[in-house]
């Protein structure tokens, strides 16, 4: 669970140094607002396929999202 909760934050601070909306995020990614608010919020799991489509949105190393 901490760890669940430690990549929801994550993606939360990510997307505040990005400068962008949760609506503007969702768009670059490919999902709705409200699947990132849950994300955000901790009442939805990030996936695999989620962090596939942020990384490449965001062209960033496989190294940085497992961390």
């Amino acid at each position: 669970m901490k760890d669940f909760l430690y990549r929801s934050e994550k993606i939360r601070e990510f997307r505040a140094k990005k400068g962008v909306t949760q609506i503007e995020f969702a768009k670059k990614i490919g999902v709705s607002k409200g699947y990132i608010a849950q994300i955000e919020t901790g009442t939805r799991k990030v996936n695999i396929k989620f962090l596939d489509k942020l990384q490449a949105a965001f062209n960033i190393p496989e190294d940085q999202i497992s961390e």
